[in-house]
């Protein structure tokens, strides 16, 4: 009777244990800036955004942003694979990194809006190239979404380069020191930072090809150590379906005032391909999701409209300050 009963204990304690560690799974968690940044960062580095798009929008695979699934049934795919959606193992991807991708999936719900303080808007680190880098940089000018001032970031041997090339519409990835190899994914002769810049090249250098952006095209940033510019960049990818634009604006935005505005630059982002608009760091970003490219003619009839509403596009070539 009283090995019955040490029985009955151990498996009452284990189930209890079990169900605990169950509901922990499936209640939804906080979701912290950090993770959902790391987790964006993971969801690029592994892959996933080969398939499922930048902004885990879809591609050929299903779109993942805002997934309803529940955190354990999110792990179990991943741990077991389903469907095209190959396993992975804890050495390819740990626990820890899976709740960060979930994070960072479940953020996207949320759009970034001003005065937006609780953090639920997307955490990804995604910005715009503040002035272009000189011949022979070393690091680059990056305007940071809602945050106020440019930062300088270092680019590395190991960073990885990238973006998607206009012919073909695939996601090119290089070193620094291969932008002037031939791309090998398109019909042509044109370099790997050709390809990603859109246009010819004389030198075909990775600072070349930023310099040839338009201005306010989307770059995906991920840094070496998660939040730390200072730890120079991990990859550096070009997104022309983004534009981030710092607006001139003498003050905050109220809500009020905010909700106009981004209806109005909605009004004007529209017929440039437009799909959505924000505005973030108290009115001074714009953010724009496109469903074509972004280009140099499109940037320059949004400036012109802006300057109808007494807002200016406001990149500056001076020094930039440093985190």
């Amino acid at each position: 009777m009283r090995k019955l009963y040490i029985v009955a204990l151990i498996y009452s304690a284990v189930m209890m244990f079990t169900w605990a560690y169950a509901a922990e799974k499936n209640d939804p968690k906080p979701i912290t800036d950090s993770m959902a940044t790391a987790g964006m960062q993971v969801f690029h580095s592994v892959g996933c955004s080969d398939c499922h798009g930048g902004h885990a929008q879809g591609n050929i695979g299903p779109k993942l942003a805002g997934l309803s699934v529940s955190e354990a049934q999110f792990e179990q795919i991943i741990r077991t694979g389903k469907g095209m959606v190959s396993s992975y193992s804890p050495s390819q991807i740990s626990d820890e990194q899976i709740a960060e991708v979930y994070a960072y999936l479940q953020s996207l719900k949320h759009p970034t809006t001003v005065g937006n303080k609780s953090n639920k808007g997307p955490a990804a680190v995604v910005g715009s190239l503040w002035k272009a880098p000189a011949d022979g940089a070393q690091s680059v000018s990056l305007i940071i979404l809602n945050q106020p001032k440019p930062v300088v970031v270092a680019i590395k041997d190991s960073t990885v380069l990238g973006g998607t090339y206009l012919q073909g519409g695939k996601e090119l990835r290089f070193k620094p020191a291969d932008a002037g190899k031939i791309c090998k994914e398109c019909s042509s002769d044109d370099t790997m930072a050709a390809c990603v810049a859109g246009t010819n090249l004389k030198h075909s250098t990775w600072q070349e090809m930023l310099d040839m952006l338009p201005l306010g095209t989307g770059l995906r940033i991920a840094y070496n150590k998660a939040g730390d510019p200072n730890s120079g960049l991990k990859s550096l990818i070009v997104d022309r379906r983004m534009a981030i634009l710092p607006i001139k604006s003498s003050a905050d935005l109220s809500a009020g005032q905010a909700d106009h505005i981004r209806a109005q630059l909605l009004k004007l982002a529209k017929p440039l391909g437009g799909t959505s608009v924000e505005l973030g760091d108290g009115g001074r970003q714009c953010i724009i999701s496109l469903k074509s490219d972004w280009t140099n003619e499109k940037e320059a009839e949004l400036a012109r409209a802006l300057d109808n509403l007494g807002l200016h596009i406001a990149f500056k070539t001076g020094e930039v300050a440093s985190k």
